[in-house]
C-alpha cells in the first residue's frame, strides 16, 4: 500500500514542476507587457528609435548682380543715348570733290614745286579742287631714283612721290570720308606740267575694306 502511494506522489511531481513553470512564465510576459504599456517604457522606445539625419535643405543665393546691371537699373528709351552713324563721306569735303569733277580737274605741277629741298615742319599752302589748304611738312624723303614728301592740313593728309623718270603723283586724305583726291600726270602731250585730279577711295591706296574712312583707326562706316 505505501509503495502504491509513493509511485503515485513521484509521478504527480513532475506534473506540479510544469505547472510551476508555467506560471511563472506566464507572470513574466505579464510582466512584460505591462512594462511595455507603462509611459516610461514609451519614452525608453522613442529615445531608442533611430533619427536618420536630414541634409538641412538650404536655397540656392544667386550670385550678385553688377552695378550697371541692365537689370536692376532699367534705363527708358528717352534716357538712351542715341550713337550717331559713322558716315562713309564727310559733306565739308564735297566741294573740293564737285571742284574736281568740273573745271578744277586740272591743277599746275609747278604748285607743288615748294615741297623740294624742304624741311620737316615748314609752312605749306597748296589748292586742289578750287579749296586752298595750308599745313606743315610732315616727311621729307629724297633720293637719288624716287622722292617722297607728306603734308599735314587741317582734316587730311598730302603724300606726293616723285618716281626715277620725275613722273608726279600725289594724294590726299581727309579725316573720316573714304574718298580720296587721286593726282597724276596729265596724259595728253599738249599738257606738259599739268596735273589732273580725279576721285578714287580709301581702299585703292590703303589695304582696308572697300568703303573705309581714313584714318583706319577711325570708327568706320558698318556695311
Amino acid at each position: 500500500m505505501s509503495a502504491l502511494k509513493s509511485k503515485k506522489q513521484f509521478v504527480l511531481l513532475p506534473l506540479i514542476v510544469a505547472l510551476l513553470i508555467g506560471v511563472f512564465a506566464l507572470f513574466q510576459t505579464a510582466n512584460k507587457e505591462s512594462a511595455a504599456d507603462s509611459p516610461q517604457a514609451a519614452a525608453t522606445q522613442e529615445d531608442a528609435s533611430v533619427v536618420v539625419p536630414q541634409r538641412a535643405a538650404t536655397a540656392a543665393v544667386p550670385a550678385p548682380h553688377p552695378a550697371d546691371c541692365a537689370h536692376c537699373n532699367p534705363v527708358s528709351v528717352e534716357e538712351q543715348s542715341i550713337v550717331a552713324p559713322v558716315l562713309a563721306t564727310q559733306p565739308p569735303f564735297d566741294a573740293i570733290f564737285k571742284g574736281i569733277a568740273g573745271t578744277e580737274a586740272i591743277l599746275c605741277r609747278a604748285d607743288f614745286d615748294f615741297l623740294k629741298g624742304s624741311q620737316v615742319g615748314q609752312p605749306a599752302t597748296f589748292k586742289i579742287g578750287g579749296q586752298a589748304f595750308t599745313g606743315t611738312v610732315g616727311l621729307v624723303r629724297e633720293g637719288n631714283f624716287s622722292s617722297t614728301y607728306t603734308v599735314a592740313v587741317e582734316g587730311g593728309l598730302l603724300t606726293v612721290t616723285i618716281n626715277r623718270n620725275n613722273e608726279f603723283s600725289a594724294y590726299l586724305m581727309l579725316n573720316g570720308d573714304s574718298r580720296v583726291v587721286s593726282i597724276e600726270e596729265h596724259g595728253q602731250e599738249d599738257s606738259a606740267g599739268d596735273l589732273l585730279a580725279s576721285e578714287a577711295s580709301v581702299s585703292d591706296y590703303l589695304c582696308a575694306p572697300t568703303g573705309s574712312v581714313y584714318p583706319l583707326s577711325a570708327p568706320q562706316p558698318v556695311p
